[in-house]
């Protein structure tokens, strides 16, 4: 974040032209220089977004390309495999691995989780580690709750889950930011920017 801080104190610097000895009037504020075009800003966006979509490239593609050799190679020295799912490093790791492992944190910000989103119906599910494929059938929504849940949650989550349909497909990693499946850098960093205008996920 150092970094970061400092690589933006630069960009101001070059947009505004300032020199050494030479201070300009800032006739808007950074914040405003960054913010989406829609909102009236200049679309420039920040450095952290760009930062995370790039580190999450990375968690993107060992989720992808598992049979890389690079990809087993990352495998084998953090023992994921051993791991839960969404465990990709050791709480003693540092570094650059441990950067990439822990971007989870700040997608969740932008794709909320089921049990998240619904942690009232979560609160009422048998099965704790249940899929979306467990409880969406062809006949419909199969209920597994340990009481009759709120209306307006159940309409909430039927209309979340849309048209989806379980298949016979082995399953597979899925970038549903453009439709296209496929990981895209400026997507993501628009999402972390303006959350609000780019209403995307990524799931599995």
């Amino acid at each position: 974040m150092g970094v970061i801080s400092t690589l933006e104190r630069i960009r101001r610097k070059f947009l505004w032209g300032e020199m050494e000895n030479n201070k300009k009037i800032n006739w808007v504020t950074w914040e405003k220089v960054i913010e989406h075009k829609e909102a009236g800003g200049l679309g420039l966006g920040s450095l952290r977004a760009l930062n995370l979509s790039l580190i999450a490239k990375w968690w993107w593609r060992l989720r992808v390309n598992q049979g890389k050799l690079w990809s087993q190679v990352i495998q084998g020295i953090h023992k994921i495999k051993a791991k839960e799912e969404s465990c990709l490093a050791n709480r003693s790791s540092t570094g650059v691995w441990k950067n990439i492992a822990s971007i989870d944190t700040e997608l969740r910000k932008v794709d909320v989780p089921m049990e998240v989103a619904f942690p009232n119906l979560y609160a009422l599910e048998k099965k704790k580690r249940c899929t979306v494929e467990d409880r969406v059938k062809a006949t419909g929504f199969e209920r597994n709750w340990k009481t009759t849940p709120n209306i307006n949650d159940l309409t909430a989550i039927c209309s979340s889950l849309g048209q989806f349909r379980p298949t016979t497909d082995e399953d597979k990693w899925r970038c549903v930011l453009t439709g296209d499946g496929r990981y895209h850098v400026d997507i993501v960093r628009h999402l972390i920017d303006w959350p609000k205008k780019s209403r995307t996920s990524c799931q599995n």
